[in-house]
């Protein structure tokens, strides 16, 4: 992209002490595809376009945006379509379990006391 001023608008940048010059080694900013997880549950979203330097990559990342697809299908954790094992009676949670659902309850126990 290329900025081109009018004679008065450079006469005005040099009395402030403002250049303009073209910069040959100046190369346009990198951009990335990234991905995302849509409102589905199968759904990804591909972002193309955005920015690739170090801080909006941070900033993506943090945000859950990953740089391949695969990796937020490693993400999804498959439910076992085997229903069996333990419920909780008070939440009706189903842990596989009997230790678990032990350990579940005692969580039961610490929040009927925090709210005495």
């Amino acid at each position: 992209m290329t900025i081109t001023l009018t004679r008065e608008q450079k006469v005005e940048l040099d009395k402030k002490g403002y250049s303009i010059e073209p910069l040959p080694e100046l190369t346009a900013q990198s951009k990335i595809t990234m991905y995302r997880r849509g409102e589905l549950p199968d759904e990804i979203i591909e972002m193309s376009n955005l920015p690739s330097d170090p801080m909006s990559l941070r900033s993506y990342l943090s945000r859950g945006f990953t740089i391949r697809p695969k990796d937020l299908t490693l993400r999804v954790k498959q439910h076992p379509e085997n229903k069996e094992g333990f419920t909780c009676e008070t939440c009706g949670k189903l842990l596989q379990t009997k230790l678990a659902l032990a350990g579940h309850l005692r969580s039961h126990q610490k929040t009927n006391k925090k709210e005495k």
